[in-house]
């Protein structure tokens, strides 16, 4: 009789536990590293298109000596059919052919739109195409630049210097964009602390140290990280986050809480008083405008043609917005 022990193919149950116990920690071990080189192609991705809206943003200062305006604001909410869906300043490169696709305007890390986004859409009652609360694109322009700030008498600014250090746009969680404070931002509230704060959009990095891509004037575009545990030396309750001696909206060293009408206007990035006498934020207004190019106007294109009844738009903005004329 044949004593030999029959083989077996199987495996046994400690065997097979280990083995799985060996997958679940190489994909422990891997899934980090996978998740951050999606992440870091996203930001890469975001920095090219801001790069495109930069040269854009070129052909449109060449051409008419200025940039465009932020919003519509001023006159959409009179459009019934848009369901209160603002046209930006990126259909306003579109509409004028110097920007090609309107899909440039859109960060591939945005969730379309941000919780932040969603806070000020909602307060303000404004909405996204997808029908929530916020604005269109994943981008918004500086405030001084979009204006003829240079040319407010008593604010100092200027774009004929700096222009390596001087915001002209970046991630926003609005179109439109004061300074970089966001003290809105541990409280998930857009208007915390100053209706015009909480406007770039760190949406990129870490949980810890998130940032934002901004493009310059020079159309250099360089990340910017917020560290979140840094806050103003005399107010432990307002995010600080960064230092602006090499990148700022206004003026080297100036307060992240700038801004129309804001208190921090006359302070300095230590919350000290500034020192200068020309505290007034360069946002233009009024008679400064009084010449400002038509075409660059968000408003001007949505205003309805008397003769026609539809607005300016061309159709790919429309469509778009999900307005029926």
């Amino acid at each position: 009789m044949d004593r030999t022990r029959r083989q077996t193919n199987g495996f046994t149950l400690i065997e097979v536990l280990v083995v799985v116990a060996i997958i679940a920690l190489l994909i422990s071990i891997l899934l980090p590293s996978l998740s951050a080189a999606r992440d870091e192609t996203k930001n890469t991705a975001c920095k090219a298109r801001l790069n495109q809206v930069g040269l854009a943003m070129r052909y449109c200062f060449d051409t008419y000596k200025a940039y465009p305006l932020w919003d519509d604001g001023n006159v959409s909410q009179h459009m019934r059919d848009s369901g209160w869906v603002m046209a930006t300043w990126i259909d306003v490169l579109y509409a004028n052919r110097f920007l090609k696709e309107l899909t440039v305007g859109d960060c591939p890390k945005d969730l379309k739109p941000d919780n932040l986004m969603i806070s000020r859409g909602a307060e303000w009652g404004f909405k996204h195409p997808s029908g929530e609360w916020g604005v269109d694109y994943s981008y918004g322009i500086s405030v001084p630049c979009a204006s003829w700030g240079w040319k407010v008498s008593g604010s100092g600014f200027r774009i004929d210097r700096y222009q390596s250090s001087i915001v002209l746009a970046a991630d926003g969680w609005w179109d439109w964009l004061h300074g970089f404070g966001v003290p809105g931002l541990p409280k998930r509230l857009a208007t915390y602390m100053y209706w015009g704060g909480t406007t770039v959009g760190y949406r990129h990095g870490s949980g810890r140290m998130p940032s934002a891509n901004v493009l310059f004037l020079d159309n250099n575009v360089r990340s910017v990280r917020l560290n979140l545990g840094d806050y103003y030396p005399n107010d432990k309750n307002q995010l600080r986050g960064l230092r602006t001696s090499d990148k700022f909206f206004w003026r080297s060293g100036e307060h992240t809480l700038i801004g129309w009408a804001s208190n921090a206007n006359t302070l300095d990035i230590n919350g000290n008083p500034y020192p200068t006498t020309n505290n007034n934020y360069p946002e233009g207004s009024g008679s400064v405008m009084d010449s400002y190019p038509d075409q660059l106007d968000p408003g001007w294109w949505s205003q309805h043609d008397k003769t026609t009844g539809l607005c300016r738009w061309p159709g790919a903005v429309k469509i778009r917005k999900g307005w029926r004329k």
